[in-house]
């Protein structure tokens, strides 16, 4: 009977390692193909209107799935509290890991940004802003309690202890920089609603800007 069990348990390793390999070499697919869609979404204006138009919908449906992918996968990281927020602080991995999950989707937002407003949908690009302002806002890190989480069973020393503050404290810096970011976004997209502007002609303007971030950072009259 031992050794009926012991050749199950090790036919149940092979099989959860097998799932392992398959689930990494799915994750490096789909990395792989959201890279392409990003890629082919910067350089869409290069191409024939027709054709600019066309990749660049393909792209921001793709880059869309891969947005709502990257959120799931920051929501896993913890639990909830009682009001909805998602205790980051809790998270099994550290400050910086839980920045560049963080990151990733911030960064499929703004190519799914521009490309809308190419496509001449401010409205549609306004309510993505919105819904990434909304998410940003479920987020909660709270660098002392973080510290705590780091602490438990584990004796830190004094520059550990620090470290891990300021660690925490940056990812809180970068959700309030993202959430300030997304909420400028939104203002942007009504003043071009507002004024009636051509979005797609307002990209290809502010992209030779000097300071190209202008495009998602700003609603001065100068950029508009």
């Amino acid at each position: 009977m031992l050794n009926r069990l012991k050749k199950l348990e090790e036919r149940v390793a092979t099989v959860d390692a097998k799932l392992d390999s398959l689930r990494e070499f799915l994750e490096d697919v789909e990395f792989t193909k959201t890279r392409v869609a990003v890629q082919r979404c910067q350089h869409a204006y290069l191409r024939e209107p027709s054709d600019c138009k066309r990749v660049l919908q393909e792209g921001e449906a793709q880059l869309h799935e891969a947005t709502e992918r990257a959120f799931e996968q920051v929501n896993r990281l913890a639990a909830r509290d009682a009001s909805g927020k998602v205790k980051l602080y809790e998270s099994a991995i550290d400050a910086k890991q839980i920045a560049e999950r963080v990151a990733v989707p911030m960064m499929y937002v703004q190519v799914r940004l521009e490309a809308l407003l190419l496509l001449g949908s401010p409205a549609e690009a306004r309510r993505l802003a919105e819904s990434v302002q909304e998410w940003l806002d479920t987020l909660d890190v709270r660098p002392l309690e973080y510290v705590k989480k780091r602490r438990e069973g584990v004796a830190l020393g004094p520059n550990e202890i620090s470290l891990a503050l300021s660690e925490a404290r940056g990812v809180e810096e970068v959700l309030r920089r993202a959430t300030l970011q997304a909420r400028d976004r939104v203002a942007l997209c009504d003043a071009i609603v507002e004024r009636q502007l051509d979005s797609a002609r307002f990209v290809e303007e502010v992209r030779d800007h000097p300071e190209p971030t202008v495009l998602m950072l700003s609603v001065g009259e100068e950029a508009a």
